[in-house]
């Protein structure tokens, strides 16, 4: 019987939206073995100690779903401070909601403390003048917890050792119609998290689900709200969209609800310009590499997107700049290109930098004067101004001749690499005889 028969005949149609009762996992289809020691580690040792406790969330949807999940999370009465005590290896981390992230090694498990439902006192909750929830530590069952969660695909508990699943809002429902519900009152829960917006567009896309009406129809409504985002926290959203392995369908959906232009403002007001063209297009090719990249299991890296997302809007900006020095000019560009995204993005140092030099190198790759190909070639970031050289060539076909000369160079011998420079010289040399008619030649 394949998944979604599991599914049919586990769930029974009449208790819809309702706590479906302790499933047995391999019932419908939910793979064990996937999962690793330390997280069974994390939940037997929270068992011993006499708390509650589940895998939850997106990893026991990944595992209902046939999908190796990125990440294991436990959710546990005990709190925070409890839990701190039963790890050697445990910090807490969290303001708006406290949890625990313990750590084997380069793993680390965050976990979770049940937390009361929305029916909660709310004068305990502390929220902004928006209504978005600054505090949030109010705790409670596993059951609460269930309904405080963003969607019902995301809300199953999952006990490894006694093999059951529990399902309080009719997740499994969903999964097998491929609906991504939100939790209760949609409109009240955007207002809670605006971030949960970007969450519903990403999971759509990642999982190839529709949004359900309800759920859809504040989106465009209440976007306003994601300004009163802290920037810093927004980025860390945007990486998500990102690396989901669906970027293009993500940001054709973020510029279909009018998101895009206010998370790139600068970049959305470029899109009306003479390059405006251009600049979509290799958006679009940049999105499909990402994604192509990520669902091979390659890495990815911010800086490659950001190099592309403002590639064009930083050339129009050195025209602004031609009285100065060309590296100035393209350094006063860069500055001024992300200075329009960090207002409403903030994006690390690290990556802001690595877009910059992966520019900075597109000039020596063009020109290969000298002894440049050599150099380049030793450089750190060679790789990727190759590939974003790569990019630049799918948008512009006159730089196709230049891309295959370095996909050459990089791959041939070091007698070969020398006859191509030697031949690149020599036409070089030409090309200015040829513009100065000689002049100033010495016979």
């Amino acid at each position: 019987m394949n998944l979604l028969g599991k599914l049919k005949r586990a769930i029974q149609p009449k208790r819809k939206r309702s706590h479906s009762g302790h499933i047995k996992g391999k019932a419908v289809g939910l793979d064990k073995t996937a999962i690793p020691k330390h997280a069974l580690t994390v939940v037997k040792t929270l068992h011993k100690a006499g708390f509650e406790a589940y895998l939850v969330g997106g990893c026991v949807r990944d595992l209902l779903l046939g999908k190796t999940p990125k990440d294991f999370d436990v959710s546990t009465d005990a709190k925070p401070e409890q839990i701190k005590k039963l790890f050697k290896t445990c910090y807490l981390v969290g303001r708006r909601f406290r949890i625990a992230h313990v750590r084997f090694g380069r793993s680390v498990f965050e976990v979770s403390t049940f937390r009361a439902n929305n029916d909660a006192p709310d004068n305990k909750r502390e929220r902004s003048e928006h209504g978005l929830v600054l505090n949030d530590n109010i705790y409670g069952s596993v059951e609460e917890d269930a309904f405080r969660r963003d969607f019902t695909i995301n809300a199953f508990y999952y006990d490894p050792h006694k093999d059951n699943l529990l399902d309080f809002t009719g997740g499994l429902q969903d999964i097998k119609h491929k609906t991504l519900r939100m939790i209760g009152d949609p409109t009240e829960r955007y207002r809670e998290d605006p971030v949960r917006m970007l969450r519903a567009i990403r999971f759509a896309a990642k999982l190839g689900c529709e949004i359900d009406a309800q759920s859809e129809t504040p989106i465009a409504k209440m976007k306003s709200l994601l300004e009163h985002i802290a920037p810093a926290r927004l980025f860390l959203e945007v990486e998500k969209l990102l690396h989901c392995g669906h970027s293009f369908e993500v940001i054709e959906q973020l510029q279909a609800y009018g998101i895009f232009e206010m998370i790139f403002p600068t970049v959305h007001a470029h899109y009306a310009t003479e390059e405006g063209a251009g600049a979509r297009e290799l958006l679009g090719y940049l999105l499909k590499n990402t994604d192509k990249r990520i669902q091979a299991g390659k890495s990815t890296t911010p800086a490659f997107f950001l190099a592309g997302l403002l590639w064009f809007p930083r050339q129009s900006l050195l025209a602004q700049f031609e009285n100065h020095p060309r590296h100035i000019a393209e350094d006063k560009a860069a500055e001024k290109a992300f200075a329009g995204l960090l207002k409403t993005v903030s994006i690390p140092k690290r990556f802001t930098g690595r877009a910059k030099e992966i520019w900075t190198l597109q000039m020596p790759l063009e020109n290969r004067r000298g002894k440049t190909p050599y150099k380049i070639l030793n450089n750190p970031r060679f790789r990727a101004a190759y590939d974003f050289l790569l990019l630049r060539a799918q948008v512009d076909p006159s730089l196709q001749g230049l891309a295959d000369w370095w996909t050459r160079f990089q791959e041939s011998s070091d007698s070969k690499r020398k006859s191509m420079c030697d031949n690149l010289r020599k036409r070089q040399n030409r090309k200015s005889f040829q513009k100065t008619g000689g002049a100033g030649e010495e016979s």
